[in-house]
């Protein structure tokens, strides 16, 4: 109304692997997503004790500092979500808590869990993805998500709708099944299926120059909207305020659990 946004800096939906991983979760070609989790193994080699990182007054804490961007991912991947666990850990000194995890369940069918701990080397600073589904599981590397993994049951059709959804990635046969072998269950459905396959896809831009497109990404997505109302954002305020709900809930389910 007063032509003013309050933009959140929530770049992940602008990493191009995002969008992929998105139209392979919503294709429904790996059943339903049954179990996710993030784990991030990030470095603290430039975090000194008296860096604000560790001051909660000023950061909020790492669920609030840092999980609400994967808060969000999750919440675009698999839909809206509530913390049902959470915890947390203190390094020797009491200042300095520098491991949180927390239970999610998305659409009350999808469990999912977020650890993220500062205590490695840079050069050992890493994160994974991965979603477990009906009939395959999805692996993706990076923070800023460079790379992907997809081991699945399929036939030549789903074999050819995933590459679609997946340009530039390359495709093997991990294993073939004999015709009278082709018929399984799982999760009490019948699945048929000729072959077990890998899609794997690794991204020819590196990471700093990923992150530095979806931030001008971002940024070009906010300022158009000033310019054209009808605009529809990938990131509004809405998206914060979720994300912001969530971690705060964390915070709340971890300091009750830590003193029990």
């Amino acid at each position: 109304r007063n032509n003013v946004i309050l933009p959140v800096n929530f770049v992940l939906r602008h990493v191009p692997i995002v969008d992929v991983i998105k139209g392979v979760i919503s294709s429904g070609l790996l059943g339903e997503p049954l179990r996710a989790y993030f784990e991030n193994y990030a470095t603290d080699e430039n975090l000194d004790p008296d860096h604000w990182f560790w001051d909660k007054k000023k950061s909020g804490g790492i669920f609030i500092e840092h999980g609400v961007h994967f808060f969000d991912l999750y919440r675009y991947w698999f839909g809206d979500a509530e913390i049902i666990w959470a915890h947390t850990m203190q390094r020797d000194s009491a200042s300095q808590e520098d491991r949180v995890t927390c239970a999610l369940l998305h659409k009350k069918t999808i469990l999912a869990t977020h650890y993220h701990g500062f205590d490695q080397p840079k050069v050992l600073d890493r994160q994974v993805h991965q979603i477990i589904f009906e009939r395959g599981e999805v692996t993706v590397h990076g923070w800023i998500p460079e790379s992907f993994s997809i081991k699945f049951l399929a036939d030549d059709a789903v074999i050819a709708d995933l590459m679609r959804l997946c340009p530039d990635s390359h495709h093997k046969i991990l294993k073939r099944f004999p015709v009278v072998k082709r018929e399984m269950r799982g999760r009490g459905k019948k699945i048929s299926a000729a072959f077990y396959s890998q899609i794997d896809f690794y991204s020819k831009t590196d990471k700093q120059q990923l992150y530095r497109q979806a931030i001008i990404n971002l940024l070009q997505d906010q300022i158009r909207y000033l310019t054209d109302p009808k605009h529809h954002r990938v990131i509004q305020e809405e998206n914060g305020l979720e994300a912001l709900r969530l971690a705060i809930q964390a915070s709340k389910y971890a300091e009750k659990d830590n003193n029990s």
